[in-house]
């Protein structure tokens, strides 16, 4: 599957198995993080400590409880959603796509 969203305009592929995704933009550039379900629509991200050294902005959205994806809209092969960041001080909402690889 490939991943885009309003930030990162370069596109990055991903493997999502039951609870576990990794993602990578570039060979050997690899992110693992763990996928929470809460429902077939919504579901909640964050990086495996274990496997990655955590920039930032990981080590925000982890301490954040996680970025909680929102499905907008899924249109043939591609899911529209939104990333939404919450903390005691802070809302961000990050807009984005799943485009489905056969």
């Amino acid at each position: 599957m490939v991943l885009a969203d309003s930030i990162y305009s370069e596109s990055s592929k991903y493997i999502r198995k039951s609870t576990k995704h990794v993602e990578w933009s570039k060979p050997g550039d690899s992110i693992y993080a763990n996928v929470k379900y809460i429902d077939d629509c919504n579901w909640i991200l964050t990086y495996d400590p274990r496997l990655n050294e955590l920039d930032e902005i990981e080590q925000l959205i982890n301490a954040s409880g996680g970025m909680h994806l929102e499905t907008i809209e899924i249109r043939r092969d591609t899911l529209f959603y939104n990333g939404i960041l919450k903390n005691d001080t802070l809302t961000f909402v990050q807009p984005g796509s799943i485009l489905k690889l056969k």
